[in-house]
């Protein structure tokens, strides 16, 4: 071998180790990359079970919300004739 290959084969060592050096690299932000994308795709999820939870909820407190006002409304129409017919004084009289 001569001189001349010798360098030649040297640099295309070289070349080639730094090749491996940025594939590796690569690989690793690709690695990263992705573990990114899948947690990102797992925020996406729990933000969406998150919205669905709240929408329910949402619907059951209007609910609890109509449920009070038929009670009341309830309690207002009886408490009104036991009030005007004088069955508690103590509460005064209400007019109808």
């Amino acid at each position: 071998m001569t001189a001349e290959n010798e360098r030649e084969i040297y640099h295309k060592l070289e070349a080639m180790k730094e090749i491996r050096n940025k594939t590796i690299t690569l690989e690793r932000l690709k690695r990263s990359i992705l573990s990114e994308v899948r947690s990102g795709d797992q925020e996406g999820r729990c933000l969406a079970q998150y919205k669905r939870e709240m929408e329910l909820l949402q619907q059951e407190k209007m609910s609890h919300v109509e449920e009070l006002r038929q009670i009341h409304a309830d309690i207002n129409a009886v408490s009104r004739p036991l009030c005007t017919k004088g069955a508690f004084p103590q509460f005064g009289s209400i007019p109808a």
